[in-house]
């Protein structure tokens, strides 16, 4: 038995990786979510939309951060669940961005991309910087 925390140790099919997914929300001072909005397609408010532009307009950098090694790109292949393109939709696990909506309370975007190499605060001032 071998324990490693390698993003892509062995090339077997099918594909077995290690990732590390950044679940992310916007929470205001009153603890609402402001990522949701009932009112708008799929319940995802303005704020949200404006945020998924913004990390997806930086995502070629952020990638930098979130597959730190040249390991962790191994991973990235098409046909696996690891992206390779950037992109955003709603609970598709191919896509750089997994939009989830579960209500105010569990509305979420998930960064698929990521390696569970990443350092995790890292990825997080990456993504609110």
């Amino acid at each position: 038995m071998h324990a490693t925390f390698m993003s892509k140790p062995w090339d077997v099919t099918p594909p077995v990786t290690n990732s590390g997914h950044f679940n992310h929300s916007l929470w205001d001072e009153d603890k609402n979510n402001v990522m949701y909005d009932p009112c708008k397609p799929h319940g995802f408010s303005d704020v949200a939309r404006w945020w998924i532009a913004g990390v997806l307009r930086h995502a070629p950098a952020l990638c930098a951060l979130i597959c730190p090694t040249a390991n962790c790109y191994r991973r990235i292949v098409p046909g696996s669940w690891a992206p390779c393109n950037i992109g955003w939709a709603l609970e598709r696990r191919d896509t750089f961005l997994r939009g989830k909506n579960e209500g105010k309370h569990g509305t979420y975007l998930e960064c698929r991309t990521a390696s569970g190499a990443a350092n995790p605060y890292l990825v997080i001032a990456g993504k609110t910087g």
